[in-house]
């Protein structure tokens, strides 16, 4: 109407243009999102899927039924040119019915999974692509495969499991999400630390509750202008069952004191008089195997897994640590007339174990379950190392929930009487 017209109307109109300018931009990056790994759905009939991989590198891809006791193909329903500069892989899930999925071609850049489904399928690799790019997937029926060059064949049964955190509820197997948190710290040791923490995880076909997560974190203390980072990678199913863990870090504000040898020592002065000057590297990789159960869903109508996990992990370490005499000269450690043990340049290297069972109903939010771990290292006599040394830690942690209402108390009327409970606000209560 024209007297609002008056009011908004050039704003409103200002907001309809700017947002029809950006839908084009928007669309460009939805479309990059989407077409990163594309899934095709089949359907329930006796079906045909023809992928080609060409010179340039693209992906035809081509799907029709099959008609007839002799399997007479109709021409394509589906057909689709994907790019690598655009695709990274493509899924195909051809459903129920009698299927043939054949890939041909030259040695392809994009990636394709097939999965048969039901019914006897048919699975032929005669492209020039090996295992890395080519993967076929069927549990059920009577299948044939011929792998070609070396496609990867999958034939265990697979069912997504439940949830195990709020964020995976629809147990995401395409993208990536990322974190970051700035945080500022003030210390005497260190003056003003400033750090970065940061997390990404990718979601990845048959890979839950991730295909790989990844932290870091970078900080600078102003003492000395010392810095700080640390990576550590979880992938998954790296080695069929097996997954992989990477654990980096550098410190150059290691907060030490030492104070003397044996459990006499006092500590005469100022405690900064016994601060350590060091840096640090540790580089430990290992191999993780799990073992996890799952029970359904807990009495009540949760949605809370009822779940178990066994997690072994084992791997190597290596540490190098500097303590360098010219930056500890006015320190305790740098009055004694013998060096310390360990100061230098000193090197380890050894083997680290972990065993760690989880009940938790939420790794992030747990409200019940518990959770058990030990772990231990050994150093042999190696490197800087003079005699063999190890050690062992554990802990244990249990969560419960106290009974105590938590939402509002409501009194509904039922049968002409007052029955009063707690009852969440987004439940029909009323």
């Amino acid at each position: 109407p024209q007297p609002y017209y008056k009011i908004v109307g050039k704003t409103l109109a200002a907001a309809l243009k700017s947002r029809r300018d950006a839908l084009p931009g928007f669309a460009g990056r939805y479309y990059e999102l989407i077409t990163r790994q594309p899934e095709i759905q089949a359907t329930d009939q006796d079906e045909y899927v023809q992928c080609e991989h060409v010179p340039s590198g693209d992906l035809i891809v081509r799907i029709g039924l099959m008609e007839g006791p002799d399997g007479e193909r109709k021409a394509p329903y589906f057909q689709r040119t994907f790019h690598p500069e655009e695709s990274r892989e493509v899924r195909i899930y051809l459903r129920g019915g009698d299927d043939r999925a054949e890939i041909s071609g030259t040695k392809g850049r994009i990636a394709v999974r097939i999965d048969g489904g039901g019914g006897d399928d048919t699975f032929t690799n005669s492209s020039e692509t090996g295992a890395s790019k080519t993967r076929f997937y069927d549990s059920r029926g009577r299948n044939r495969f011929v792998k070609g060059r070396g496609a990867k064949i999958d034939e265990r049964p697979y069912k997504r499991p439940p949830a195990r955190i709020l964020v995976g509820r629809y147990a995401l197997d395409w993208g990536m999400e990322t974190h970051m948190l700035p945080i500022v710290q003030v210390t005497p040791d260190l003056g003003v630390f400033v750090r970065v923490h940061g997390s990404w995880q990718c979601f990845g076909y048959r890979k839950t509750p991730f295909s790989s997560r990844h932290f870091f974190a970078f900080g600078l203390a102003t003492n000395g202008l010392k810095p700080f980072a640390s990576y550590t990678g979880n992938f998954r199913h790296v080695l069929h069952d097996l997954d992989a863990r990477v654990r980096l870090k550098y410190s150059g504000i290691q907060l030490i004191r030492f104070n003397g040898l044996g459990n006499d020592t006092r500590i005469p002065g100022s405690s900064s008089f016994y601060k350590v000057e060091q840096s640090h590297i540790v580089f430990a990789p290992s191999l993780d195997f799990r073992m996890e159960e799952h029970d359904g869903d807990v009495p009540g109508g949760s949605t809370e897994p009822l779940r178990s996990e066994l997690t072994l992990r084992l791997g190597p370490i290596i540490k190098y640590s500097n303590t360098p005499p010219d930056s500890n000269k006015d320190n305790f450690i740098g009055s004694l007339d013998h060096p310390v043990y360990g100061t230098g340049s000193f090197g380890q290297v050894g083997a680290s174990g972990e065993i760690m069972y989880d009940t938790r109903n939420n790794p992030a939010y747990a409200t019940r379950g518990f959770l058990v771990r030990a772990a231990g290292v050994v150093y042999p006599g190696a490197w800087d190392v003079a005699s063999a040394f190890g050690s062992v830690e554990g802990a244990a942690h249990t969560y419960m929930t106290a009974r105590i209402p938590t939402h509002p108390t409501l009194a509904l009327r039922a049968g002409g009487k007052k029955v009063w409970g707690s009852y969440p606000f987004h439940e029909s209560a009323f």
